[in-house]
């Protein structure tokens, strides 16, 4: 859902665009779906469900990797609605890019190649060089997210470098402000260059614009401190603006998308995970019996530029100290060795899903976790490493 409402001291989703009916997943209307279920919101939850896959830190690997497939095929039943604009989800640009990356995330990669082509066909501007805000002629609001950052990046996602460098530079040209007070600069959004507005100038500082250090420096002293309310988290912007195309934008209020992008543009943005290659590990089941089999099954996404890689997979066994822990590197079947050496060399890194090792315990293994570990590596360099490491884990109980 979009968003949910109280009814009688429980959350539902909210009523339909075309008539006071409570949405249930099942509207055929396009704009009651858009009002009960937002592609773009589905497209980052996707992120999320990725990263959480990736991660090996939930153990119902089957029910996530369920959840992947169903909001991925939602998403592409989707495409398409308005035949003046094949392959496109909506009319405005943000959500179909977040989608875009949301299909990336689910390894959806020719669907996510078929939207993609459509955003820049019928969203990006070939004389301002820059994304639109929308598909229709109306649509000409400069705004940061489709091209100073989540556009910049979903650019350089399908090729296209030089556009991405352009359309970074047009959000620089035109978005730049300072504070009413003129103490603090960064970048405004989509109500204008009003005042800095803390979320989409760490955006843009998250995908390289132009003076991301600098204004990630003036946006970080706003943190709320450990004495005051929400603390931690940081603010909407810096000055209260109730004006501009989309009336009331900005906010000195607390928010989690504020917080949440500062955060990413001190650590990494999520979207630009997107661009390299993933590997993920899953484990089923998550506890092991004696005589049971466990499976270790294998999924890989590629980046959006061909690579080679080394494949690194490793078990960890029970006894993991703080200092040590034993460490065994699988290389194929049941062979295992204690020195650091790569499944697969130099990899042409493809898609990829399906069991690669299966087990049956006897009852005489160490019992407690066990722990894979995987990672993509430049051929060569075992500490290089092109994809995060995943991590599933397991248990062992006689």
């Amino acid at each position: 859902m979009s968003t949910y409402v109280p009814q009688t001291g429980i959350l539902r989703g909210p009523d339909r665009a075309s008539q006071p009916i409570p949405c249930d997943g099942n509207e055929t209307l396009v704009q009651d779906i858009d009002t009960c279920e937002w592609a773009g919101n589905v497209g980052w939850v996707l992120i999320a469900l990725n990263k959480l896959r990736n991660s090996g830190l939930h153990t119902d690997t089957i029910a996530l990797d369920n959840a992947i497939d169903r909001g991925a095929a939602w998403l592409i039943g989707q495409l398409g609605r308005n035949a003046a604009y094949p392959n496109l989800i909506s009319l405005g640009i943000e959500g179909n890019i977040s989608a875009y990356f949301g299909l990336r995330a689910a390894g959806r990669l020719q669907e996510a190649s078929l939207l993609g082509s459509a955003i820049f066909r019928f969203g990006w501007d070939a004389v301002q060089r820059r994304m639109k805000s929308g598909v229709l002629p109306a649509d000409v609001a400069s705004a940061m997210d489709v091209s100073g950052s989540w556009g910049s990046t979903f650019l350089r996602a399908i090729g296209k470098t030089q556009e991405a460098l352009d359309a970074q530079a047009y959000a620089a040209s035109i978005l730049r402000v300072n504070s009413f007070d003129a103490t603090r600069y960064g970048y405004g959004d989509i109500a204008g260059p009003y005042t800095p507005a803390v979320e989409f100038s760490a955006q843009a500082a998250a995908a390289g614009i132009h003076d991301a250090d600098f204004v990630l420096q003036q946006i970080s002293s706003l943190q709320i401190p450990s004495t005051a309310s929400y603390a931690g988290a940081f603010p909407g912007a810096l000055d209260h603006w109730y004006g501009g195309p989309l009336s009331p934008w900005n906010t000195t209020m607390a928010g989690v998308s504020p917080t949440a992008w500062v955060y990413f543009a001190q650590y990494r943005d999520p979207l630009i995970d997107l661009l390299r290659p993933a590997l993920s590990l899953s484990i089923s089941p998550a506890t092991v019996r004696t005589g049971a089999t466990v499976t270790l099954s294998a999924r890989v996404i590629p980046g959006t530029t061909p690579a080679s890689g080394d494949v690194y997979i490793a078990l960890q066994a029970p006894g993991c100290t703080a200092n040590f822990c034993k460490t065994l590197f699988w290389l194929g079947a049941l062979n295992f060795v204690k020195t650091v050496q790569p499944l697969l060399d130099s990899w042409p890194i493809s898609p990829f899903a399906g069991p690669i090792f299966s087990y049956t315990f006897n009852g005489s293994e160490p019992t407690g976790t066990y722990r894979w570990l995987g990672a993509f590596v430049e051929p060569g360099t075992p500490l290089n490493l092109i994809s995060d490491i995943t991590q599933p884990s397991f248990e062992f109980r006689p």
